[in-house]
């Protein structure tokens, strides 16, 4: 859904594979910003993972 904090072009859609804080374990713990810390981030999805580029091959 499109909103004002989310944008791209006409004719293009978008899926979310996978979010800031996701599980990448079973025992990886809920995702919680105020209680974030170094043991729990290595087991969660990072943050900043949002680029894309595209690289034609020769």
């Amino acid at each position: 859904m499109r909103d004002t904090a989310d944008h791209w072009p006409e004719g293009y859609e978008r899926q979310i594979l996978a979010r800031w804080g996701d599980a990448l374990f079973a025992d990886s713990p809920e995702f919680d910003i105020a209680t974030l810390d170094g043991k729990a981030a290595e087991r969660q999805f990072g943050y900043n993972n949002d680029f894309t580029q595209f690289l034609p091959l020769p």
